[in-house]
């Protein structure tokens, strides 16, 4: 079926290609997303993903691997691998926050330091994908790489720890 799509694509742009190139063309571009794609389901339906179009990967249960694009959120079912791990390992632009997070620092447009969330659209507003993180990744990774000015914490909110018993005995 990929096959087919990349031969459509190529004749359309080409038109009449010899056969035998047409095949080498074809392997070559399948090989090519092999290695900078991932196999995910959604919607059960298998499709490939590219690594670079991923924002981050979760895993909220043991069983259970999202991976969130722009485009949507696919399952990750493939349990012969640690996913997390191996997004951080083998690619240099994820970063993992801890056994069931890596994000794509590259795709980070904000963070709000003070709530510990990356943002991955440039308004910086909840409607778009974005996640929450360690403060240990706020101040290690991504501080140091985006600097104050992609901050959007908001200093006019303060935080105080409420004593409850105190409250209760009044």
């Amino acid at each position: 079926m990929l096959s087919e799509k990349i031969k459509n694509i190529i004749t359309s742009k080409l038109g009449i290609v010899a056969p035998i190139v047409m095949d080498q063309l074809v392997q070559e571009i399948e090989s090519e997303l092999m290695t900078e794609s991932v196999l995910i389901n959604h919607d059960n339906m298998l499709t490939y993903v590219r690594i670079n179009d991923i924002l981050y990967a979760e895993r909220p249960t043991r069983k259970e691997i999202y991976v969130i694009t722009s485009e949507g959120v696919y399952q990750f079912s493939d349990k012969s691998i640690d996913f997390i791990a191996h997004l951080s390992e083998t690619f240099e632009n994820f970063h993992m926050v801890d056994k069931r997070l890596a994000i794509n620092i590259k795709r980070i447009k904000k963070y709000d330091s003070n709530n510990k969330v990356v943002y991955f659209h440039e308004s910086a507003d909840k409607k778009y994908p974005f996640t929450v993180v360690s403060q240990k990744t706020i101040t290690e990774v991504i501080k140091p790489l985006f600097g104050e000015d992609f901050d959007v914490r908001d200093d006019s909110v303060m935080y105080t720890q409420i004593k409850h018993r105190s409250l209760l005995t009044r």
